[in-house]
């Protein structure tokens, strides 16, 4: 489900599936959008048949999608930023209670555990689960859907009981962080970047555009190092993250995230190009916050931070 698909045709269904359900469209009514009858988008979301390429653009312009990204990257991104979302619905997607509070993550930054569970535990495995806890496969089509931390932190207590995640394994986790399709549209501003600290500066700016779980700050800017703090938000404090089975899962999560992000666009590398120390940490500790102290090297040097 969440593997790059190179097959337009299942790029097509996927998209104009999920487009019409955010918009909480009866097959009829996304027809009569399309001018096409209903038996033909019947087909057309289940992969037998696709769009014109007029129909096409004309589909993207009506949902306000960029029809080139969406096409190129079989998701549908409109890189909104995140406000903190509350309540059961998203157009026609019904979210279980349990994670229906306090919707601060967005697809985006869930996307990495996703592909993880798929690759270590099977497609079907993966799509049995979403049956499970009660959530259509096809909110995830859309990057700016926001679900609560509680499905991260169970998806992650899953892979655990699963032998599937071990505190030696948690950096493949983290690899896609490295990988620009996960960014979706973000990743043509880090593509454009004309440094890794640059990059970095720049995914810091961006981070609403993944989640609302925490505010990053940075602490101390100097030509020596970047310092920037991590600190849960209020509503944060409502989910059990550090658990028996999670422990400091989340924690060591987030640092090897960090380390793949500074390798961003390569394919493999991850933790080179960064030296990286926690200063304080929220999560071990219990202090407010987590303190991170980075030095970024591009082409064997120190990068200067401004």
């Amino acid at each position: 489900m969440f593997n790059e698909k190179t097959d337009a045709i299942h790029k097509v269904a996927r998209i104009v599936r999920g487009a019409r359900k955010q918009l909480a469209y009866s097959q009829i009514e996304m027809a009569r959008t399309l001018n096409i009858s209903q038996g033909s988008l019947s087909k057309i979301e289940a992969g037998q048949l696709t769009l014109t390429p007029e129909q096409w653009y004309g589909f993207c312009e009506h949902v306000r999608i960029s029809p080139d990204q969406s096409w190129y990257s079989g998701y549908i991104d409109r890189c909104t930023s995140t406000e903190l979302e509350e309540g059961p619905r998203v157009g026609s997607f019904r979210i279980p209670k349990r994670y229906a509070r306090h919707r601060g993550s967005k697809v985006r930054s869930v996307r990495p555990i996703l592909s993880y569970f798929e690759k270590n535990l099977g497609e079907k495995k993966l799509s049995d689960y979403l049956e499970k806890v009660n959530i259509d496969e096809d909110f995830f089509i859309t990057l700016d859907n926001q679900i609560n931390v509680n499905f991260s932190l169970d998806l992650l207590r899953t892979l655990i009981d699963q032998g599937a995640l071990k505190k030696n394994n948690i950096s493949e986790l983290a690899a896609a962080y490295r990988q620009p399709n996960f960014h979706g549209a973000l990743a043509s501003t880090y593509q454009s970047a004309d440094s890794k600290t640059t990059r970095f500066i720049q995914l810091a700016k961006a981070i609403k555009n993944y989640d609302v779980n925490c505010k990053y700050q940075f602490e101390n800017v100097n030509d020596q190092f970047l310092e920037i703090s991590v600190t849960p938000n209020e509503h944060f404090k409502n989910f059990d993250y550090r658990d028996d089975t999670l422990q400091d899962c989340l924690c060591r999560y987030k640092k090897e995230a960090m380390k793949a992000f500074a390798n961003f666009g390569t394919h493999s590398g991850n933790g080179s190009g960064i030296e990286l120390q926690e200063l304080e940490c929220h999560f071990t500790s219990h202090s407010p916050k987590c303190v991170y102290r980075l030095q970024i090297t591009d082409e064997g040097r120190r990068h200067v931070f401004t």
